[in-house]
């Protein structure tokens, strides 16, 4: 079954480049988890800051709020 012609243009351009959105899609599904999160905040600064908090994968290493008080001893 042929694509629809509406889709031909597309088609020539990955095969003349080899280039496709996949990198756009996957910009646009980390800004629409952003949105999900982001609910309720008034601005767009707050909005823009959790997008690059979400696509810069960060790895806060934050100490534990709560202390131990039971250890085990060997």
């Amino acid at each position: 079954m042929a694509p629809p012609r509406e889709h031909w243009d597309g088609i020539v351009a990955y095969l003349k480049t080899r280039v496709t959105n996949a990198a756009a899609e996957a910009l646009n599904g980390i800004i629409q988890n952003a949105k999900r999160i982001a609910r309720g905040f008034k601005s767009v600064e707050y909005f823009t800051a959790i997008i690059y908090l979400i696509g810069s994968h960060l790895d806060f290493n934050l100490p534990n709020p709560l202390p131990l008080t039971h250890t085990k001893s060997s």
